[in-house]
């Protein structure tokens, strides 16, 4: 069974949250010891395969933009090997307040968007100026959004003999 916690990290109320991100302030001590505690437990007892990252801004960087809860706590620190993807991105214009490329430097593999052409085209844009720009970093990011994305694929049942009792190897 798979499991995806959310929302990571201060997702404290939803008048207004998708409104820019709500600024959250709070201290290093407080975030560790309130805040990122039951996501710290869920990690690292329930396996998860996805986490969802938050609308909210801690101080003032978004929660689905920031290295410093993706990449070093919530991966190096807790050791989570699953994917990442953002809450829902009403990103129209492709840079500002949930980016795309930021997103991915950071560590957030997908960014959840609605069927709304104009804002993948926008989104989708500003990553490829982004590629264009940096070629090798943020390449080197992408590869490493993909793989998570494959990795968790792979423990799907499409991936098994159970799914598909007709098919059989060539």
């Amino acid at each position: 069974v798979s499991v995806t916690i959310k929302h990571f990290v201060v997702n404290e109320q939803e008048t207004h949250r998708a409104d820019n991100g709500l600024f959250v302030w709070c201290n290093e001590q407080a975030l560790r010891e309130i805040y990122c505690k039951p996501f710290e437990i869920s990690v690292k007892e329930s396996d998860p395969w996805g986490v969802m990252s938050s609308y909210s801004r801690i101080g003032t960087v978004w929660c689905g933009g920031s290295t410093a809860l993706l990449m070093n706590m919530l991966r190096k620190e807790w050791g989570y090997d699953g994917y990442v993807v953002s809450d829902y991105s009403m990103n129209y214009l492709g840079s500002g307040y949930m980016d795309p490329a930021l997103a991915v430097y950071s560590g957030n593999d997908l960014l959840l968007t609605g069927l709304y052409p104009v804002t993948q085209a926008s989104q989708l844009n500003q990553m490829k100026k982004t590629y264009e720009q940096d070629p090798i970093g943020f390449g080197k990011a992408l590869r490493y959004s993909v793989k998570n994305i494959l990795m968790m694929k792979m423990k799907t049942n499409a991936f098994t003999d159970t799914l598909s009792p007709s098919y059989s190897a060539p």
